[in-house]
């Protein structure tokens, strides 16, 4: 008796260890969802990243509009500078180029790219729209400045930058990508010139893009 016993109860142990097919049905079924959902997922969160990356970009602006609206003429005075920043590697440099009003320290406008004539030229463009009168231009001894600023207003040293130069350094520290030693950066320079330019915006002109 103890031995059909002992028989009969590892028989059933067995069977209640074996899987059914009911359950590997509905188990491959619920991976087939969630694989299907997780997809889908993918899918709409790539959508809504190209959107939300179209919408950003046309939002910035590289004027303030602070300046922009203003109706009456100011006279100021202007620090330029450019900062360098990279795109995946040292080897492929993005440089800021903009202007700060030297009494407030507030960002007029700004340019990505790199470091030639057509960079500050197109900044020079964006500050001559504006209705101000610059009275001085303070900048370094870059040889882009020469060439295209009059040279009655523009006055060369580190002695009238210290606010733009100080101004570098709150966007290294507020942007991970901008520290020269850093493991974070921009994998491409689209990509790096609308994050650069969402901290212009928020942080400098404060603009409430969303």
């Amino acid at each position: 008796m103890q031995k059909l016993f002992k028989d009969v109860s590892k028989r059933i142990y067995k069977q209640r260890r074996k899987p059914s097919n009911k359950n590997i049905n509905t188990e491959n079924d619920t991976k087939r969802l969630w694989n299907s959902r997780y997809i889908a997922s993918i899918r709409c969160k790539q959508e809504h990243g190209l959107c939300c990356f179209k919408k950003t970009k046309e939002l910035l602006t590289n004027i303030n509009p602070k300046y922009a609206k203003s109706t009456k003429p100011l006279k100021i005075r202007l620090e330029m500078d450019e900062m360098w920043g990279r795109v995946y590697c040292k080897e492929t440099p993005c440089w800021l180029w903009h202007a700060i009003n030297h009494e407030n320290g507030d960002v007029v406008a700004y340019v990505l790219g790199s470091r030639e004539h057509e960079m500050l030229w197109e900044l020079w463009g964006l500050i001559a729209e504006l209705n101000i009168e610059i009275i001085k231009v303070y900048s370094d001894d870059n040889f882009a400045y020469h060439d295209i600023i009059p040279r009655n207003i523009l006055r060369t040293g580190k002695r009238k930058t210290q606010k733009i130069e100080r101004k570098h350094l709150t966007f290294r520290t507020r942007l991970k990508r901008l520290a020269r030693k850093t493991i974070c950066y921009s994998k491409s320079l689209e990509m790096h010139k609308i994050v650069f330019g969402l901290l212009i915006n928020v942080l400098e002109f404060e603009c409430q893009l969303f």
